[in-house]
């Protein structure tokens, strides 16, 4: 049950925003937000202030990240508590997976 929520959650935050990249290129960047925003957890820091830094990092035009992925992809990293290597794969995974079909 648990994991099927961090699954749903996934999908339903990481919906594709690809603008100039590709569908490969979208699910790495998806991987090292989910990464990063692992790290942070670890660290320490909030969910407000991964947001707020991940945002300001990540939030741009022609990135293919937008602040609703961003969200999503926070809220399941704090959920998960994975570490940032098997947080990074799973996000890959399920986003690859989402591609497929």
């Amino acid at each position: 049950m648990y994991y099927s929520m961090v699954f749903a959650a996934v999908i339903l935050f990481c919906a594709p925003a690809y603008g100039e990249i590709t569908q490969e290129e979208f699910c790495e960047k998806q991987g090292e937000v989910s990464q990063e925003a692992s790290k942070m957890r670890i660290a320490g820091s909030d969910r407000d202030k991964t947001i707020s830094a991940l945002l300001e990092k990540y939030d741009h035009p022609g990135s293919g990240v937008t602040a609703h992925n961003i969200d999503g992809l926070v809220r399941v990293a704090y959920v998960a508590k994975l570490e940032p290597e098997t947080m990074r794969d799973y996000v890959i995974s399920e986003c690859k997976k989402d591609i497929i079909n």
